[in-house]
């Protein structure tokens, strides 16, 4: 996934524009900020910092080369010879070169994979992208395990993409790995070395939170979140909603906050949250 700049195509097509209209009797220093403009224009377009091109590589190869046999690459010598006529046959190549690259680029297979992602709800849609754990906030993300995190950054990214059940799916992950990192605050010990690969389902977590003394709040929105969220969607024939999707995103980060607050409070006793 690369974040495309929109501006970059209104400035390759700003930069190209004026070889379509060179005057009669042009002369080099006509052609000199044509010339310049080009050569930013193509460059962007070859090193592919726009778009991943496919066939219109060599469309943009063939204008840039009509436009170095045109106009010398060193352009200081352009200076020199300010007034010289420009070559009637190199200025017709160039503008043919250029009519291909802009029939190239209309057919060009790239531009059917290029997406808008739209917003979702209050969500800002580039946060949800690249840092969808800044839902977690102050010193909480300090505690905040690595595991958590990445399944908060690929939920956002599904939410923007709208993929709901697969945001459903790693948010929900997250909530998980925070409601053992919770139970090891509460107890001293790891939750997979207390119980065994059976116990470790969401009704044997929030039993074991609730023994070792987890606030009822707490345990309540888990509560909540199993029965409405999880449980349904271990059943192939269920899904989410984008609506349903946001909304589980939402309370997920706001229990997170919750446990992660006693968390830090146990780890940073007196400590800022």
């Amino acid at each position: 996934m690369r974040h495309l700049n929109i501006y970059s195509f209104y400035l390759i097509g700003k930069l190209l524009a004026p070889w379509g209209d060179v005057p009669k009797g042009a002369t080099l220093g006509t052609l000199l900020v044509r010339t310049v403009g080009a050569r930013v224009a193509l460059g962007l377009l070859l090193r592919q910092e726009v778009l991943p091109i496919k066939s219109t590589a060599g469309a943009a190869k063939e204008l840039s080369d009509a436009i170095d046999a045109l106009m010398p690459a060193d352009l200081n010598d352009v200076q020199i010879r300010f007034n010289e006529p420009a070559p009637t046959a190199g200025i017709r190549r160039t503008q043919e070169a250029l009519g291909r690259l802009e029939a190239a680029l209309a057919k060009e297979p790239g531009f059917a994979h290029v997406y808008s992602a739209t917003p979702k709800g209050v969500f800002d849609i580039e946060r949800l992208i690249e840092s969808a754990d800044d839902a977690i906030i102050g010193a909480l993300r300090e505690v905040l395990p690595d595991v958590a995190t990445f399944d908060i950054r690929q939920s956002g990214k599904c939410l923007a993409f709208e993929l709901p059940t697969a945001a459903g799916f790693h948010i929900l992950r997250a909530v998980e790995a925070i409601i053992k990192a919770y139970y090891k605050a509460l107890t001293g010990s790891e939750w997979d070395a207390d119980h065994s690969q059976s116990q470790r389902n969401w009704g044997r977590y929030i039993d074991g939170l609730k023994s070792a003394g987890a606030k009822p709040a707490i345990t309540g929105v888990l509560l909540d979140i199993k029965d409405n969220y999880r449980n349904p969607l271990m059943h192939p024939e269920d899904s989410l909603e984008l609506d349903e999707a946001a909304a589980l995103f939402g309370i997920a980060v706001s229990v997170m906050s919750f446990m992660l607050r006693e968390i830090n409070s146990v780890l940073n006793p007196g400590g800022d949250a």
